[in-house]
């Protein structure tokens, strides 16, 4: 198994992210689906399965890199109070 990477914060990851709005697109698109035409029924069961094959098809095929700290604080350039 390879090595694990120790992310530097507490930022997602690309893959975690790219899942993530997969899954809000999913759910979404079903919601949209179901107020535009009532008539069309979608199982519950059939609905969380595409919204997980969905999710997981996104974040397989998106790049992943290790999130790198970056030497600047994000509070660089701002003058202390007082």
């Amino acid at each position: 198994m390879p090595d694990l990477v120790n992310q530097p914060g507490n930022m997602p990851t690309n893959k975690v992210i790219a899942g993530s709005i997969a899954g809000a697109i999913v759910t979404l698109g079903m919601f949209a689906m179901k107020s535009q035409w009532p008539e069309f029924v979608v199982p519950a069961d059939v609905a969380a399965a595409a919204t997980t094959v969905v999710s997981f098809l996104f974040a397989y095929f998106v790049p992943d890199r290790a999130n790198v700290p970056t030497n600047a604080s994000p509070m660089a350039g701002v003058a202390p109070a007082g």
